[in-house]
């Protein structure tokens, strides 16, 4: 699964 890293990614991306 690397939707884990990606889906982190996008979280802190949309955070920021």
């Amino acid at each position: 699964m690397r939707d884990s890293r990606e889906c982190i990614h996008e979280m802190i991306t949309l955070m920021t």
